[in-house]
């Protein structure tokens, strides 16, 4: 296995590191393709770590999040700085994310389940570190969707690189119309 040192860099709250090219050429023979999401295996700080390499802005960079920013999102929603920082964590099981997702997903019906029109138009600011931002807690919500989906297309496509092609149809409305 290569080893390689980079600082993390931030896009947002998303952090990732650029690869160097010496790297990158070694990961596309092993990989067979240099387009496209490339899955990759390695250790950040030691620990175990699987994750996909993206393309963005003509730049190949390895994210470090998923599940961390969604539980970012969610905590804005629900104006509750008790959150837990997914980045921190450094060992999980398949179990462990799946059941964390379904967890997640039905607290975010909850608590949207529960909102008035006035409550969901309620203006809240952010300021942190990278950002700063004054919206409506729907606009909040409608980027934590997005970004969710996103996500699924992100795996639907891995998968499919894969060799999975006998996966579940993620489109909305098919599951609405046969869920």
């Amino acid at each position: 296995m290569e080893n390689f040192t980079a600082k993390l860099e931030l896009i947002g709250i998303n952090p990732f590191v650029f690869v160097p090219e010496t790297i990158l050429k070694i990961i596309f023979e092993q990989a067979g393709k240099s387009k496209g999401y490339v899955p990759i295996r390695g250790t950040v700080n030691g620990n175990s770590y699987i994750q996909t390499l993206v393309k963005y802005k003509g730049e190949w960079r390895l994210y470090i999040n998923i599940w961390a920013t969604d539980e970012y999102w969610y905590s804005i929603i629900a104006e509750t700085p008790d959150f837990v920082n997914r980045r921190e964590i450094t060992e999980f099981n398949s179990k462990e994310i799946f059941d964390g997702i379904v967890h997640r997903a039905n607290e975010i019906n909850k608590l949207i389940g529960s909102y008035s029109d006035e409550e969901l138009s309620k203006v809240i600011k952010i300021e942190t570190p990278w950002f700063k931002c004054n919206f409506p807690k729907y606009e909040y919500l409608q980027q934590l969707i997005n970004h969710a989906t996103y996500h699924r297309g992100q795996i639907v496509t891995i998968g499919r690189n894969i060799g999975i092609t006998d996966g579940s149809n993620t489109d909305y409305n098919f599951y609405n119309i046969y869920k």
